[in-house]
């Protein structure tokens, strides 16, 4: 509270449209608001998405590099002509 006090004591002097009902009423509009919710929940679904297609890619690029590598031993052995 002695925190909220010193901020009190420095703003309302020089700014004295901010009276202490406007700016609760302000933050309480603030916290009730939800919108910023819904940005949030885009941001973290949207990063799980990649960082599964990350994971996936991944795995499906170390198996084709051992496909690639077992067809060129395969091949390794073939003479033409």
């Amino acid at each position: 509270m002695l925190c909220l006090g010193l901020i009190k004591a420095q703003l309302y002097p020089k700014f004295p449209f901010l009276s202490e009902a406007r700016v609760m009423k302000k933050l309480s509009s603030y916290l009730a608001d939800e919108d910023g919710a819904v940005t949030v929940d885009w941001v973290i679904l949207s990063a799980a998405a990649v960082a599964m297609a990350a994971l996936i890619a991944g795995s499906v690029g170390d198996g084709g590099l051992s496909l690639a590598n077992g067809i060129a031993s395969f091949m390794r052995n073939w003479s033409f002509g």
